[in-house]
């Protein structure tokens, strides 16, 4: 390509974008005439967004919320007051909040028990930083008096965890009551984080059904005799072999019809069943000592 064409080339790529923005010109207007139309193109204010909250896990058994707070700056760093600014939720429009003299706009979102979010902040396609809230029903070592239990059955706090235990024989069950009834045709899971001591025998039993019995809707039972869950979802009683240990994370789900239960995010067993009704905890007996911390129990997507 010639020196002459390449000219010609470039002169034709500023001429569409000229046009694209809107810049046109006759033949008898001058070269200052269309400097100042390229100087009247508006400019596109770029900003600096940063998001953050106060809580990444928030209860609705505790009505908690989360605040979000979004801090807009321009490209010199100064805070850029009287801008609307809109969240997203999960990629979906969820509210917008203007900014006050600092920069700074805030947002409550009040939990929902309805599993992760992710929220975004933006302006004019200025996108912020994501940041993730856990909503869920949450309950941990301060939140003992939540679990719903049968006379004979003892929750206390050990250790930093909840301990659940009974001194006579016979099953009890024992249940997290939650304000946002979930329903049948929802994916939900529970999610208990381990504190098991040297306990033997069968250390924990953990069971999603309509009466929370020991019944064949769903239940798993961890027995230290041979580092197995006895597990029956309602296809008769089966073995996973595993050696449950301090700070494992069990989560106990429903995905799509089907009861489940991990071990650190791997699939020990499932099976496709109808269920009535969401009843999520356990049930314990004489010498079955249970403890668990960090237990969520949320809507989840698969």
């Amino acid at each position: 390509m010639s020196l002459k064409d390449t000219y010609q080339s470039r002169k034709n790529l500023l001429a569409q974008n000229l046009t694209a923005m809107g810049v046109t010109a006759s033949g008898t207007e001058g070269l200052t005439t269309l400097i100042n139309k390229v100087l009247d193109i508006p400019t596109i204010e770029t900003y600096n967004l940063t998001l953050s909250t106060n809580k990444n896990i928030i209860s609705q058994a505790h009505s908690e919320s989360a605040i979000l707070t979004i801090t807009v700056t321009n490209n010199q760093g100064q805070a850029v007051a009287d801008k609307t600014v809109t969240i997203l939720k999960n990629g979906v429009y969820y509210t917008s909040a203007t900014t006050n003299s600092s920069g700074i706009a805030t947002i409550t979102y009040n939990s929902q028990a309805t599993g992760d979010i992710q929220f975004i902040a933006n302006i004019n396609d200025n996108i912020s930083n994501s940041v993730l809230v856990e909503d869920c029903f949450y309950f941990n070592d301060g939140t003992i008096n939540d679990i719903a239990i049968n006379s004979g059955t003892s929750v206390t706090i050990e250790n930093g965890a909840i301990k659940i235990t009974k001194s006579s024989n016979g099953e009890h069950k024992w249940y997290f009551p939650t304000l946002r009834k979930f329903t049948t045709s929802e994916n939900i899971a529970m999610i208990l984080e381990s504190a098991r001591e040297d306990e033997t025998g069968q250390i924990a039993a953990v069971s999603i059904n309509p009466s929370l019995s020991a019944s064949t809707q769903g239940y798993a039972g961890y027995w230290t005799s041979n580092n197995q869950w006895d597990i029956n979802f309602g296809d008769g009683s089966v073995g996973s072999s595993i050696n449950l240990q301090k700070g494992d994370i069990i989560t106990f789900s429903r995905e799509n019809g089907y009861t489940k239960l991990y071990h650190n995010g791997v699939l020990q067993h499932q099976y496709l069943r109808s269920i009535s009704d969401y009843y999520m905890g356990g049930y314990t007996n004489q010498n079955r000592i249970q403890r668990w911390k960090n237990i969520k129990i949320k809507a989840i997507t698969v």
